[in-house]
């Protein structure tokens, strides 16, 4: 399973998705993320099929990527959208002082 640039891509599109957004998703820089979109560098097996699962990706047999259907993307792209709002709210929770809430 060989990672390819223009999936990266492919899958950021779909989503609806900017690279900061991507990158934050995936769990790694900015920078990095867009070493691998551009192809200059990639992601070792394990972050391949870390992000194959993350983005739901297909993967055939040949290492090809199949397209999921519609609602399988805005679902996968919900799932990424809750997991950045949970991860805001993780990083503004460590902002308050103790016993104040987030509104």
């Amino acid at each position: 399973m060989d990672a390819r640039p223009d999936v990266l891509l492919d899958a950021r599109r779909r989503l609806e998705l900017a690279q900061p957004r991507m990158a934050a998703l995936l769990g790694v820089s900015l920078r990095q993320y867009q070493r691998w979109e551009a192809g200059t560098s990639t992601p070792r097996e394990r972050e391949w099929r870390r992000i194959v699962e993350k983005l739901q990706l297909d993967v055939s047999a040949h290492g090809s990527f199949d397209t999921l259907t519609q609602l399988e993307h805005e679902l996968a792209a919900l799932s990424l959208q809750v997991e950045g709002l949970r991860a805001e709210l993780r990083r503004l929770e460590t902002r308050l002082e103790p016993g104040e809430q987030v509104a």
